[in-house]
C-alpha cells in the first residue's frame, strides 16, 4: 500500500513537470485544497486528545461562562447546560502552536472556507469560458449547466453512501465495539480523553438489519439539503455536514452563472460583488459569499491572466501575512484573546453571533486565493507532486479520516495507555503513537476509497447521464468541465480558454474531487 502511494506521489511530480513549462495555471486549486484536506485530518486527530489546540493564544475564558455540552474544559463544575467555568489556571493558552497562522496547522474551520472557495472557483471554470465566447456559446453553456445539475448530487451523494454504509459493517463486525464503551457519551470519553472535542462513535445494534435503518434514518436527517437554520450531520460520519451545504451552494451557483450569462462584464461583476457582501452580511450565508467570490475571482483571472514571470515582492509577503492572519481567526471565544479581539468590535450586521469569525476566515481565505493564483512562488508550493496527490484523495480523505480515527485510533490510544500509563508524559507518547500509526493507515484508506469509489463514482454520473438522454454509454454530452469521456479513443475535448496548452490540466483531473469539504462542527 505504501508502494502504491509512493507511486502516486512520483506520477503526480512527473506529470507535473511535463507540463512544464509553465506549470499548469489550475493545478494549485488541487493543492490548496489537498492541504487543506490534510490540516482537518491533523484537527480532527488533535483536538479530541488536547483541548488547548481548539483556542487561540492567550485566551482567558471569564469565570462563570459556560462552555457547551460535549465540549471539555477542565477548569469547571458540571451544569445542566454544559460547563460552568470555575478556574482559570488549568489552562492558560500560551503554547507556540496556538500563535496566529501557526494555529492553522490545527484548526479545521478555517479549512471549510477554503474549500467552499475552491469549489466557487473550479465549478466555475468552464461555465465562465463559455460565457466570456460570446452569445454564440450561449447553447453549450446551457448543455454544459444541465449537465452539471443533473450530475452533481450524484458526484457528492453516492461517495457519502458508501463510506458510511462501510461505517454500518464496520460496526456489525465489532471493529466499533470497544470504542463505543467508552465513547457513547462525553463524561465518559473526557474522562480518558483530555480533548476538548467529544466525537461519538455510532450506535451499536444486535443485528445487521438494526443498524442499516438506524442507518437509513441518520442518513434522512443529513441529507436535508436546503435547511439554513442548523447544519445537519450524522452519528455515522459527524464531518459530512458540509456535503449538503455543498451541495446547495453548488446549486445556486450554477443558477447564479444562468442567470447573469447575458450580462455585460461590468454589470455581472458588480451584480456579483454585490450579492457577496449582502451574504456576507445581512443575508447571513458566509459559505454562499465564498462560492460567488471564487466564481467572481475566477472571472477576474480570466480577464486579466495572472503573468508567470511576476517577482515576489515585501508587499506579497505582507499580504500574505495578513491573509493568513485574518484566516487564523478563532471561531471560539475570539473576544477573549488578545490577538483578535479588536475584530469582534466592529459590528457586522446580519451574522449569526456565532458565525462572525466566519466574516474575517472569508476575506482571509479570499486574500490568499488571489496572492496563490498570481504569484508564481505561492503557485508553485501548491502544485507540486504532494500537493496535486493530496488534491486527488482530498475528499476520499475528508470521508475516511472520522471512521479510522473513531475507530482504530480511539481503541488503540486506551489500549496503549492501559500499557504504559495515562500520568504526565506518558499521556503525549501514547497520542504521539497512535498518530504514528492512524496517520498512514488513514491515507492508504484514502488511497484505496479514491481509486474505488471517488473515481468511478465520476464516470458512473456521466454514464447515467448519457443513458438517461438515450445517447448510451458512448455519446454523452460534455461533461462540468467540457470532457465527454473516459479516454475514448484518446479523445479530450477542452473548455474554450482551458486548452492544455494554457492551463496544462486536463479536465479529467479537474473534475476528479472538485469538491469542498468540511472541518468540525
Amino acid at each position: 500500500m505504501l508502494g502504491t502511494v509512493l507511486d502516486e506521489l512520483k506520477l503526480s511530480a512527473s506529470s507535473s513537470q511535463s507540463r512544464n513549462p509553465p506549470r499548469a495555471q489550475t493545478a494549485w486549486l488541487d493543492g490548496l485544497r489537498g492541504y487543506a484536506a490534510l490540516l482537518v485530518f491533523f484537527c480532527h486527530f488533535g483536538i479530541v486528545y488536547w483541548n488547548n489546540l481548539r483556542y487561540a493564544y492567550g485566551t482567558v475564558i471569564p469565570l462563570h461562562s459556560i462552555i457547551p455540552n460535549g465540549t471539555n474544559y477542565p477548569g469547571g463544575q458540571p451544569v445542566w447546560n454544559g460547563t460552568n467555568v470555575t478556574a482559570l489556571e488549568p489552562y492558560r493558552h500560551t503554547y507556540p502552536i496556538q500563535l496566529p497562522i501557526v494555529r492553522l496547522l490545527a484548526d479545521g474551520d478555517p479549512m471549510v472556507v477554503i474549500f467552499f472557495l475552491v469549489s466557487g472557483y473550479s465549478l466555475s471554470l468552464k461555465p465562465t469560458s463559455l460565457i466570456r465566447a460570446g452569445p454564440t456559446s450561449h447553447p453549450h453553456l446551457l448543455t454544459t449547466l444541465s449537465s452539471s445539475v443533473f450530475r452533481r448530487p450524484i458526484r457528492l451523494i453516492l461517495p457519502i453512501l458508501a463510506s458510511t454504509l462501510l461505517v454500518v459493517f464496520a460496526v456489525t463486525i465489532g471493529i466499533y465495539t470497544h470504542a463505543s464503551t467508552f465513547a457513547s457519551s462525553s463524561r465518559t470519553f473526557h474522562s480518558y480523553f483530555h480533548g476538548w472535542a467529544f466525537e461519538a462513535t455510532p450506535h451499536v445494534l444486535p443485528s445487521l438489519n438494526l443498524q442499516l435503518i438506524d442507518w437509513f434514518y441518520s442518513l434522512y436527517d443529513l441529507l436535508d439539503f436546503f435547511t439554513h437554520f442548523h447544519w445537519t450531520m450524522t452519528r455515522y460520519d459527524i464531518h459530512l455536514w458540509t456535503i449538503p451545504v455543498e451541495l446547495r451552494c453548488s446549486l445556486l451557483l450554477f443558477l447564479t452563472h444562468l442567470a447573469l450569462a447575458p450580462l455585460v462584464t461590468r454589470a455581472r461583476l458588480s451584480l456579483l460583488t454585490i450579492s457577496i457582501l449582502l451574504a456576507l452580511t445581512w443575508g447571513d450565508t458566509w459559505e454562499m459569499a465564498l462560492f460567488w467570490t471564487g466564481q467572481l475571482l475566477c472571472e477576474i483571472d480570466s480577464l486579466h491572466p495572472p503573468s508567470p514571470s511576476l517577482v515576489l515582492r515585501k508587499r506579497h509577503l505582507f499580504s500574505l501575512f495578513l491573509s493568513l492572519y485574518l484566516l487564523s481567526t478563532p471561531l471560539v471565544w475570539a473576544h477573549c484573546t488578545p490577538f483578535y479581539r479588536p475584530f469582534t468590535w466592529v459590528w457586522i450586521p446580519g451574522l449569526r453571533a456565532y458565525e462572525t469569525s466566519r466574516f474575517w476566515q472569508c476575506l482571509g481565505a479570499t486574500g490568499l486565493m488571489i496572492l496563490v493564483a498570481r504569484v508564481p512562488v505561492y503557485r508553485g508550493f501548491f502544485s507540486n507532486g504532494l500537493a496535486r496527490y493530496l488534491g486527488r484523495i482530498s475528499f476520499a480523505l475528508y470521508l475516511v479520516h472520522g471512521p479510522v480515527l473513531r475507530s482504530v485510533g480511539y481503541s488503540l490510544a486506551f489500549k496503549l495507555w492501559q500499557v504504559v500509563g495515562r500520568e504526565g508524559w506518558r499521556y503525549h507518547f501514547c497520542v504521539c503513537l497512535t498518530g504514528a500509526v492512524v496517520g498512514p493507515m488513514t491515507i492508504a484508506v484514502a488511497n484505496v476509497f479514491c481509486r474505488r469509489v471517488d473515481e468511478p463514482v465520476v464516470r458512473f454520473a456521466r454514464r447515467v447521464e448519457g443513458w438517461m438522454k438515450g445517447e448510451g454509454e458512448e455519446g454523452g454530452e460534455p461533461g462540468v468541465w467540457g470532457w465527454d469521456g473516459e479516454g475514448r479513443g484518446g479523445e479530450e475535448r477542452w473548455a474554450p480558454g482551458h486548452g492544455r496548452g494554457d492551463s496544462g490540466v486536463s479536465v479529467e483531473e479537474a473534475e476528479l474531487g472538485r469538491v469542498g469539504r468540511g472541518s468540525l462542527s
